[in-house]
């Protein structure tokens, strides 16, 4: 197994990786360096992030594979997928031989612990691109670092505003442990895209496999570099809001991307799993929701067009996702009317919140004045 210390026997690994790519350090106690010679990574022509093709010419030596389920199987690392370097995951989980390989993933992910630190720039879901070589050494780790830092570089014009980070050491996927090191690339101080290099993957109990994965989000890198707003494709829907932030809108598209990725798998909501989760990110629509005039079945459909440019495949038809997902946040409002009457009125009524929220109100009206309805409305429209 190649490693770094066979490379250069007096260097230590960061020493290395500064060398060959041309790093110093931005001041002596700095954790950060700079590019000396920026013009020497340039490729010649702007790598377009938000086109595959150009995206697959650039890594020409990767084989552009199809996207891993969202949903992982049972004994997988992860309840859903939330990297395209998971792939080599469900090549060995599949009987696969994990030997020298190169592939590009555009993976649709979900990292549900997320849901509630959605910002500007980041997201439970998005698209992790991912470029992926195994069996190979520390040249080729060295190469796909100039690969990453060339996307960012064909993208800006002051290049000063690169920073670059760099680690080693153990590391670990679940019951796996491994050595690796890492570059991360920023730019305006914002985290774009990063290279791992694992020195020793342990296929087995006998063989080990050196993994270099340079993995970018989509939405990330087109933020960060100032390109447009994150959430790609739904600018119809910052237009109509422009009143309100840019984060506020991102936590009101973020859990309807991510519910049509899990109800386009075919799951409903329900209090465990995968529905469970699907439950909670509709939780979160409905409490951000409130008080905006939106066209739920228009988002959704923002969301799938969106997920399919980066070769999404749902199992379940679009009118059955959007039936799945306004059921969810119909049931979702209904509840948070009950506890409302009960905590504003004091009145506990029990009526089946597994209905549309039209039929819901309709059945209320049997149980309450019209006053009291207006009330908890006026309530929940306000928070």
């Amino acid at each position: 197994m190649e490693n770094f210390l066979n490379q250069e026997k007096n260097k230590k690994p960061n020493e290395y990786v500064c060398e060959s790519l041309g790093l110093t350090k931005k001041t002596y106690d700095s954790d950060l360096y700079m590019i000396r010679t920026p013009e020497m990574l340039i490729p010649s022509e702007r790598v377009d992030t938000l086109d595959l093709d150009n995206l697959v010419n650039y890594f020409e030596d990767h084989e552009l594979i199809e996207n891993d389920n969202i949903v992982r199987p049972k004994n997988s690392t992860t309840f859903f997928t939330t990297a395209g370097v998971q792939k080599t995951e469900t090549i060995i989980n599949n009987g696969g031989v994990l030997d020298k390989m190169f592939f590009i993933c555009p993976q649709p992910v979900i990292r549900s612990q997320f849901m509630d630190k959605v910002t500007q720039k980041s997201s439970s879901s998005f698209v992790n691109l991912s470029a992926v070589s195994v069996g190979v050494g520390v040249e080729d780790y060295i190469y796909n670092c100039k690969k990453l830092i060339g996307i960012v570089l064909s993208n800006i014009e002051d290049f000063d505003k690169i920073d670059i980070s760099l680690e080693h050491g153990p590391d670990r996927w679940g019951d796996r442990k491994f050595e690796r090191s890492r570059i991360t690339v920023y730019y305006l101080g914002v985290e774009l895209g990063e290279c791992v290099f694992i020195h020793d993957y342990p296929v087995d109990d006998v063989k080990k496999v050196a993994i270099v994965d340079l993995g970018f989000g989509i939405e990330r890198m087109y933020k960060g570099l100032e390109k447009g707003k994150y959430m790609i494709g739904f600018n119809y829907f910052y237009e109509e809001n422009c009143d309100l932030s840019e984060k506020k809108i991102n936590e009101i598209i973020d859990p309807i991307r991510s519910m049509v990725l899990i109800a386009g798998n075919g799951i409903k909501g329900s209090n465990s799993d995968h529905g469970y989760r699907l439950r909670q990110f509709s939780k979160r629509f409905v409490l951000k929701k409130v008080g905006i005039k939106l066209d739920e079945k228009k988002l959704i459909h923002t969301a799938l067009k969106y997920w399919k440019g980066w070769r999404y495949k749902n199992s379940t038809p679009e009118d059955e996702i959007v039936d799945t997902i306004i059921l969810e946040n119909d049931r979702n409002y209904n509840m948070l009317f009950l506890d409302s009457l009960k905590k504003e009125q004091g009145i506990e009524l029990k009526i089946n919140i597994n209905q549309n929220t039209e039929s819901f109100l309709e059945q209320i009206k049997f149980s309450l004045k019209e006053n009291q309805i207006s009330d908890i409305i006026k309530i929940i429209y306000e928070r």
